[in-house]
C-alpha cells in the first residue's frame, strides 16, 4: 500500500507545476515585480528631488513670504511623502506574490489605488504653481542687514546662486551697508555714473576691494531663485506623470496577479480532490477484488 501512495504523491507534485494556471501566475508575477521595481526607482527619485527642492526653500526661507509659497511647499512635501511611501510600501506586494497570498496582493493593489490619487494631487500642485509668484514673495530684507544672521544669509545666497540684490547690484545703490559687513566697490559703468558699494559676496573675485564690471555678479537673486524653483517643479512634474503611468500598470498587473493566484489555488484544490478521489476508487476496487 505504501508504494502506490508514493507514486500518487509524485504524480501530484510533478504535473501541477506545469499547469496553465501556474504558468499564468508566474508570468503575471514577473510583470508585477518589474513594474514595482520601476515604480520604486521613480518614487525614490521623486522623494530625492522633493527633498532637495524643500531644502533649498528652507535654507532661503528668510527671504520668502511663507504663506505666499504654500503651493510650492505643498508640491514638494507631497512629492516627498508620496515618493518615500512608494519606495517602501511595495514590499507588501512583493512578499504576497512570493507567498501566494491573495489578501496581501489585494491589499497592495488598494494601497496603490489610494497613492495614485495622491500622485494626481502632487502633479496638480506642481502644474498649478506659478513661478512668477517668486517675484512677489521673494525679497532681500535690506533694512535688516545690520543683523549678523541676515548678513550671513545674504552672503550665502549671493555666493551660492552667483547673484546680487533682488534684481541686480544696483539694488544696493543708496543703501548704507553696516560697517561690520564685508563690502566691495563697483566703479561707474555705462548705466551708472558713480560708485556703488555692495556686499563682497556680489563679486566673483573673493576679497576684492574694487569689483570691475566684468567681475560683478549683475544677476538678480529673484531670477536665480525663480529659475531654481522652476527647474525643481519641472522635474517633479515629469516624475509625477511618469509615476502615474507606471502606477496604472502596477495596479493592473497586481489585480491580475491576485486573480491568477486564486485560479491557481482553485486548480490545485480540484486536482488534489481528483487525486484523492482516484485513491479512494483504487482502494475500493482493490477491496472488491479481495472479496
Amino acid at each position: 500500500m505504501s508504494a502506490p501512495q508514493n507514486n500518487v504523491k509524485t504524480n501530484f507534485n510533478s504535473p501541477f507545476g506545469k499547469t496553465k494556471a501556474m504558468f499564468n501566475m508566474n508570468s503575471m508575477r514577473v510583470l508585477m515585480l518589474v513594474t514595482t521595481a520601476i515604480l520604486m526607482i521613480i518614487a525614490f527619485a521623486l522623494y530625492m528631488y522633493g527633498f532637495m527642492a524643500n531644502r533649498e526653500f528652507q535654507n532661503n526661507a528668510l527671504f520668502f513670504n511663507r504663506s505666499g509659497m504654500a503651493g510650492y511647499r505643498s508640491a514638494c512635501g507631497l512629492g516627498m511623502i508620496l515618493g518615500l511611501t512608494l519606495a517602501t510600501m511595495p514590499m507588501i506586494g512583493v512578499i504576497g506574490s512570493f507567498e501566494k497570498r491573495t489578501c496581501m496582493v489585494n491589499l497592495y493593489a488598494v494601497i496603490l489605488i489610494l497613492l495614485f490619487v495622491a500622485d494626481i494631487a502632487a502633479v496638480w500642485l506642481a502644474i498649478t504653481f506659478d513661478v512668477s509668484s517668486v517675484w512677489t514673495h521673494f525679497s532681500i530684507p535690506f533694512e535688516r542687514l545690520h543683523e549678523s544672521k541676515v548678513q550671513d544669509a545674504v552672503d550665502t545666497l549671493q555666493i551660492t546662486f552667483r547673484c546680487c540684490g533682488n534684481s541686480g547690484y544696483r539694488d544696493y545703490e543708496g543703501i548704507e551697508l553696516p560697517g561690520d559687513m564685508a563690502t566691495t566697490i563697483v566703479p561707474p559703468s555705462y548705466n551708472s555714473d558713480h560708485n556703488v558699494t555692495v556686499p563682497a559676496s556680489c563679486c566673483s573675485i573673493p576679497g576684492s576691494t574694487v569689483c570691475g564690471n566684468y567681475n560683478i555678479q549683475d544677476y538678480g537673486c529673484k531670477y536665480a531663485m525663480s529659475n531654481m524653483m522652476d527647474r525643481y517643479i519641472a522635474i517633479i512634474t515629469v516624475l509625477g506623470f511618469t509615476l502615474m503611468f507606471i502606477h496604472i500598470l502596477a495596479i493592473i498587473f497586481t489585480l491580475m496577479l491576485a486573480r491568477r493566484i486564486r485560479e491557481m489555488k482553485s486548480e490545485k484544490t480540484v486536482l488534489a480532490w481528483q487525486i484523492t478521489e482516484g485513491i479512494i476508487r483504487a482502494r475500493q476496487e482493490e477491496d472488491i477484488k479481495k472479496n
